[in-house]
Order: C-alpha cells, then sequence, then structure tokens
C-alpha cells in the first residue's frame, strides 16, 4: 500500500518527545535547503527550564550542492572539527544529533538511507546510502576529536521537537519554508512498516510529494504547471512546489507577469528584474503579507473541532536535533537502569533448575521424621487416601474460608452412568475484626493472607468448629473431613478426571498438594497405599533458602507485612502479593524519573491499590495500551504512553 501512495509516511524512529528530565551537554548538525549549521545544545538540570545555544553557520555553495558524497561529508566533519576547536571542547566526547532536511528510509534512529534529493541539491553517490555511516566515516577520517552520532532526523521532526521542549503538548511539526513537510506521533499499531504495535511513533509525511500521483491536477493552476516544467525535477514536490517559500515567490512573479502582459499592471510595461527567474523572493512576499496569520486562520478553518495551539519555532531544527538526541541519551540510561532493576524478577533457567531443586530438597526434609520440625515446607498428611470414583450419593454441606469471603456450600451428588452435581452457595465476606480479632470464630490450621486472629494456631480447628456449632444450638451437624483449599482443588478435579492427581492454587495465596507414596512419608505410621500431602509451599524460603533471588521489592512487602519473614515463597508469586511489588517497582521507576514525569501522586503511595488483577488486565492488553491508560486513568494516574509502555514490562 505504501509504495502506491505519493505520501510515504516515512517512520522516523522517534518514539517519544521530550518529558522535562532531559539533560546534558549535546552537539547537532543541521543540513538544510539553504544552510548547514553546527551547534552545541546545553539542557539544565532543570529539564524545560533552561537551555543555552551555541551555533555557527557555515556556507553551503551551489558547487557543494552538486558534488560528490565524499567531497559534501568531509567538509561537514571539517566544519565540526572547526566548531570544536573554537569552543575549545575537542577533549570531550559529546553526543551528537543531524537534521538531514531530506528524504530518508529509516530503519533504526541511527541509520538512514536517502531516498532522494530536493531543494536544489543533487549530490553523487549518496541516494541508497547509509546518511549517518557516510557521516560516520567522514568524522572518523578527520581523526581529531570523538562524538557520538545517536540519531538522524529530519528537519519537520527536528521542529517538533524543538516545539515539545517548549510545549510537552506539541506532536505535531509543519515546515513551510525553503521546502515544505509535516510530521507527527502516530500510534504504532498503524505502522505496519514497523513490526512493533505497541506505543507511538513518529511519522515524517513528507507531504511535498501530495499530488505526484495525479490527485492535485483539478486544483493546479497554469502558473504551478509552469514553475513546474522550468524547475530541476518537473512532475516532483508537486505539492511543496505549490506553497513553500523556494516557490511562492516564482508563482507570484509568474501572475505579474501574466498581468503585465495583459496591460492590468504597471501600464503593460516589464522591468528587468520582473522577467528575471526566481527575482521574488519570499522574503518580499512576507513584507506584503502576514503569511503566518494567513497559515494559522487557514488550519483553524479546516479543523475547526480541534484545539489547534501554534508554537513558533525560531531557534533552527538544529536544537531539534540536539533534543532527539537528549531523547534518545535519556532513554538509553533509562533503559540501562529500568533492565537492571527488573533483571532479578526475571530468573534464569539455571535460577529456576536451582530453586527446583532447593524445593524438592525441603519437600524431603519435611516428610522425614529427624528432618520435619526444622524443615520450610512442612508437607503435612491430610489423611485424604482416595480419590471420588463415581458412586458418591448425597447431600453435604461444605465450609470454605480461605481468602476475604467465606462460602458455605451445599453438594447435591448424583451417582451412576450418568453422575452430576449440583452446588448451591452463599458467600459471606469476613470483617477485618474478625480476621484480625480473636480465635473463637476462627477455622484454620495456619494463618497466611492476612489472617491473624489470636488463640488459634496450635489448635485443634476441627475442636474449635464443633464448639461455635454447639454453642449456636440450632444446627445439627456431623464434620466428617478437614481439608486444605489446595487438597480440595485436587478433588474437584480429580471427580471430573481419575487422572488428577496433584492440585495447585495461584490465587490469593499459593499452595500445592499431591498424591504420595505412604513409604516416603515418616511422619506417618504405615508403608501401604498412598496419601495426599499437603506441601504448604508458601512457607518456602523462610529459612533463608530463596534469599539469592529475593528482590528489594520483595523484602520490601515482606517487611510492611502482617507476618514479616513468614511465606515469603507465597509474597514472592500469589495475587495478594503480586500488585504490591508491581506499586514498589512504579514508586522506584517513578523517584528516578522514568514514569508519570518523576512526580509520585498520593495514589501511587496508597498500599494495597494496584490490585493483581490489573496485571493480568495489562499483561493482556491488545489494545494498543488503551486498556493500560484506562487502568492507570482509573488510579488517578496521569500517565503518557510512554509511561503506559514501562507498566506493562513490569507487569
Amino acid at each position: 500500500m505504501n509504495s502506491l501512495s505519493s505520501l510515504k509516511m516515512l517512520p522516523t524512529y522517534v518514539r517519544t518527545t521530550p518529558d522535562g528530565t532531559e539533560k546534558g551537554d549535546f552537539l547537532a548538525l543541521d543540513l538544510g535547503g539553504s544552510r548547514f549549521e553546527v551547534l552545541r545544545v546545553r539542557v539544565s538540570e532543570d529539564g524545560r527550564q533552561m537551555i543555552q545555544t551555541e551555533r555557527q553557520m557555515y556556507p553551503l555553495t551551489e558547487k557543494m550542492k552538486q558534488s560528490h558524497a565524499t567531497e559534501l561529508f568531509k567538509y561537514v566533519a571539517e566544519c565540526l572539527g572547526d566548531f570544536m576547536t573554537k569552543h575549545e571542547i575537542k577533549g570531550k566526547r559529546f553526543p551528537l544529533g543531524f537534521t538531514f532536511s531530506f528524504p530518508c528510509r529509516q530503519t533504526k534512529l541511527d541509520e538512514a538511507y536517502l531516498i532522494s534529493w530536493d531543494k536544489d541539491f543533487d549530490v553523487k553517490g549518496t541516494e541508497g546510502e547509509n546518511v549517518i555511516g557516510l557521516l560516520r566515516k567522514a568524522i572518523e577520517e578527520q581523526q581529531d576529536y570523538n562524538v557520538d552520532v545517536l540519531a538522524l532526523v529530519n528537519d519537520t521532526v527536528g521542529t517538533m521537537m524543538s516545539g515539545g521542549f517548549d510545549d510537552p503538548y506539541c506532536e505535531v511539526g509543519v515546515i513551510v519554508g525553503t521546502g515544505t513537510n509535516a510530521c507527527y506521533m502516530e500510534e504504532l499499531s498503524h505502522i505496519e512498516a514497523v513490526s512493533d504495535s505497541e506505543g507511538r511513533m513518529c511519522i515524517n509525511t513528507e507531504w511535498g510529494a501530495f499530488g505526484d500521483d495525479g490527485t492535485l491536477e483539478i486544483f493546479r493552476t497554469e502558473f504551478d504547471q509552469e514553475l513546474d516544467a522550468n524547475s530541476p525535477k518537473p512532475g516532483k514536490q508537486l505539492f511543496e512546489k505549490m506553497i513553500s517559500a523556494l516557490y511562492l515567490g516564482e508563482i507570484i512573479r509568474l501572475i505579474m507577469v501574466r498581468l503585465v502582459k495583459n496591460s492590468i499592471l504597471f501600464q503593460g510595461k516589464f522591468s528587468e528584474i520582473l522577467l528575471r527567474q526566481r527575482s521574488i523572493t519570499i522574503k518580499e512576499v512576507a513584507a506584503i503579507m502576514k503569511y503566518a496569520k494567513s497559515l494559522h486562520k487557514m488550519v483553524r478553518h479546516l479543523a475547526p473541532e480541534c484545539d489547534v495551539r501554534f508554537i513558533l519555532v525560531d531557534t533552527g531544527t538544529g536544537k531539534g536535533a540536539a533534543m532527539v538526541t537528549a531523547v534518545a541519551h535519556r532513554i538509553v540510561h533509562q533503559r540501562k537502569y529500568q533492565n537492571k532493576t527488573l533483571a532479578p524478577l526475571k530468573l534464569s533457567q539455571e535460577q529456576l533448575m536451582k530453586v527446583m531443586h532447593q524445593m524438592r530438597n525441603e519437600m524431603q526434609q519435611g516428610l522425614s521424621r529427624d528432618t520435619h520440625s526444622t524443615a520450610s515446607l512442612k508437607m503435612l498428611p491430610t489423611f485424604i487416601r482416595k480419590f471420588p470414583d463415581g458412586t458418591e450419593n448425597g447431600k453435604f454441606l461444605a465450609l470454605d474460608l480461605g481468602g476475604t469471603n467465606f462460602r458455605v456450600l451445599l453438594l447435591v451428588v448424583h451417582s451412576g452412568p450418568r453422575r452430576a452435581t449440583q452446588i448451591f452457595q452463599k458467600n459471606y465476606p469476613i470483617p477485618l475484626e474478625i480476621m484480625q480479632g480473636t480465635g473463637e470464630e476462627g477455622i484454620l490450621v495456619s494463618w497466611t493472607k492476612g489472617f491473624k486472629a489470636t488463640d488459634v494456631e496450635g489448635q485443634d480447628v476441627v475442636t474449635l468448629l464443633k464448639d461455635a456449632v454447639k454453642r449456636h444450638g440450632e444446627l445439627n451437624l456431623e464434620i466428617v473431613v478437614l481439608l486444605n483449599d489446595t487438597v480440595g482443588t485436587m478433588m474437584n478435579c480429580a471427580y471430573e478426571n481419575s487422572n488428577c492427581e496433584i492440585g495447585l492454587i495461584v490465587g490469593t495465596g499459593s499452595n500445592a498438594c499431591y498424591m504420595e507414596e505412604m513409604k516416603n512419608i515418616e511422619i506417618v505410621e504405615g508403608d501401604e497405599g498412598r496419601m495426599c500431602i499437603n506441601i504448604e509451599w508458601g512457607a518456602f524460603g523462610d529459612n533463608g533458602c530463596l534469599d539469592d533471588i529475593r528482590t528489594t521489592f520483595d523484602k520490601l512487602v515482606d517487611i510492611n507485612s502482617l507476618n514479616p519473614g513468614r511465606q515469603r515463597y507465597e509474597k514472592m508469586i500469589s495475587g495478594m502479593y503480586l500488585g504490591e511489588i508491581v506499586r514498589n517497582v512504579l514508586i522506584n521507576f517513578t523517584r528516578r524519573g522514568l514514569l508519570f514525569r518523576g512526580l509520585i501522586s498520593h495514589v501511587l503511595k496508597t498500599v494495597g491499590i494496584f490490585e493483581t488483577k490489573f496485571i493480568s488486565e495489562i499483561e493482556s492488553d491488545r489494545l494498543a495500551l488503551l486498556q493500560v491508560r484506562a487502568i492507570l486513568q482509573h488510579l488517578g494516574l496521569d500517565s503518557t504512553c510512554d509511561d503506559s509502555i514501562i507498566v506493562k514490562e513490569v507487569c
């Protein structure tokens, strides 16, 4: 589709605009239609609040515009060296950005292949070549100074980035000068030429070529056609020839010549200057009419529903190249910190194998009579020895006390060839004062998941339940079994599939159970048959065996929990704690200026505000980050597209 369009819509690989945290000392080169400029741009610690620019113009002759690539880029490198000598900065290594105001096919921020020259340039040996490669080669041949060429940008992109430094809402760049062009920030999901689909990228429209396919023929006047016929490249850059400064003066001259011929102007008398091509420049046109004001009025007329604000970039596009370089420099350093911070949260295959061996060792210790009391994995016998076999029949009550709710269930089981179950249930929320109060109504073996009721641990919970039922006085219940929720999960699945012999929960808490050979369970008498073992693996690592993989964020969550030092593995992987781990990472990134413009909101400081369900929703977002933005907005966090990308990576 792109090859058929007169608008090439070139990806620039500029993915973000300045956010105010850029700082440093940068060099920029600006090679455009009528000038070549070298700049030094210093961005203060205060980001947007201060920028200092030193610049020097160098002549660019017509001969140089028609020369060879070797000559042109040698001249550019020599001018850069001259500038660094005059400013006594050759001893320092500088990041450098290159504004190159001609159509290029970019494949990276620092790799761009020239498509064609315009604006009266026709340098041999450059079309189809990597412009950054030509520049780097010329600089290396100088052997006199060191720079890191980080970015190539079109002058229009430089204009947008320069405006973005002054106003964070600037996301469109327009140039109507020697040539004309526009760029804007586009959703990556709309850019088929780039494989990524998340985030945004600046698109260089190269709209100077608009109409080269004939779409503007009904608007082109005879004066436009005459100007085009006498230009160096007839039929090319037709839109540019209709509106840009390089050609407007000539169009006006052609109109005036026609009017004089028809004796409508100057009594039909020509001057020598009027008959000379390009004798009227944009300078004379601008002196006669308020061009900028007319442009603003036209844009607002064409897009009345848009709130358009214009920012005049009067310091040249070299500042924009420096800002692209500053942004690239910032992103490189932020990415390094981001990768370094997140790396401990991503376990390697070797680390995973080590954890597996450690868990297996702890399981064996938990099953052994000699080491059971000191093992972090208690490997609790459940005394469940058999699975459902399909002959079960009747009505049964079940009480389920797990995370934040208490459920009462009535289970109706039908046996036979068409065995089936019916479940009737009701949920009861558990008030915090019950979860953390006295143990008269508590019914758990050991407390996790935020429970901390006193006088329960170490007690016979079945007896406690029986006593509570007895005190109620109206219930006639026979309590036949106590089981862990993980065991219940396994038994429920085993009713559907007889091959199921492992139960696993990663929810509010985390645990696993499995069927173990009795001969391996030393803490229970007997060697025949099998029994379900409740691992209680949430406590894995409580003895310090996981300390080498616990991150700063894991430790923060543990310290601020109700039971510091306990259930460490559960706090690393379960739903109750993952959101809090993410929140602590986001706070860390915000303090470093990577997120939310470095501003830690009251919302982000709120413990538990980042629910685990948000992680799932963000991780599965396939809507060009719209889901991420919606969640962050719901949390009251004013986020940019870049913030959303980082938050998704953290999740």
